[in-house]
């Protein structure tokens, strides 16, 4: 396997910091999610230990809502 696919294919977890987002994207994952819900520091943090220990994720991917908002 190439290095590229190995780095790809490390155990990931996603955490959705907020959904707060005035766009209304054809493509969006998140269309059905309720809006404008941040999560806190502690819960984000709380989120990314879960990740690291439950699923033994080795990378961490912070995503969620608008960055422009």
């Amino acid at each position: 396997m190439l290095w590229k696919e190995q780095v790809a294919n490390i155990s990931k977890h996603w955490v959705r910091c907020v959904t707060a987002c005035s766009s209304k994207c054809l493509f969006c994952l998140d269309m059905d999610t309720p809006r404008n819900v941040y999560l806190s520091e502690e819960d984000v943090k709380a989120e990314i230990l879960r990740g690291r220990m439950e699923r033994d994720a080795w990378k961490i991917i912070l995503s969620g809502g608008e960055a422009s908002l």
